[in-house]
């Protein structure tokens, strides 16, 4: 059954009324942690520290499922490299600082910074192409 979005599936999976769903961690978690719903497997390539009994989808035999969700600071063509590399900079060094590790934690997100504004790039670059290559898959329906 397709959904808008989890506001609608996460009751109806907890009620009975849908098997399972795919969902963002945070999405879930008051309903994980009061054992409403129980997490099968994750798609991030490796195992959270919250969960480490949750094994990854690759681990249960999938592992061309993985699908690690992330933000980047984006601008425009030909911005000069050296503030690039100040907006890089200062912008890894609060990410990683311990407060806002613990409190993005505690959303259920975990901060994984890229090396560079380059190795950045290249992933957009990849996930580009790795994810165009699944919507172009016959019968791939859009909801």
């Amino acid at each position: 059954m397709p959904y808008e979005g989890g506001g609608q599936a996460v009751p109806d999976v907890v009620a009975g009324r849908a098997d399972m769903i795919y969902s963002s961690y945070s999405s879930v978690r008051s309903f994980v942690s009061g054992g409403q719903m129980r997490i099968l497997a994750i798609t991030s390539r490796k195992r959270i520290a919250e969960l480490p009994d949750v094994p990854t989808m690759t681990e249960v035999g999938h592992p061309s499922v993985f699908f690690d969700l992330w933000f980047g600071l984006l601008g425009p063509a030909g911005m000069p490299g050296n503030i690039v590399r100040t907006i890089f900079e200062q912008t890894t060094r609060t990410l990683n600082s311990p407060d806002v590790v613990q409190k993005m934690a505690g959303l259920g997100l975990y901060v994984s910074t890229s090396r560079s504004p380059e190795e950045f790039g290249e992933m957009i670059r990849l996930e580009g192409v790795r994810l165009g290559a699944v919507v172009k898959q016959p019968g791939t329906v859009a909801n």
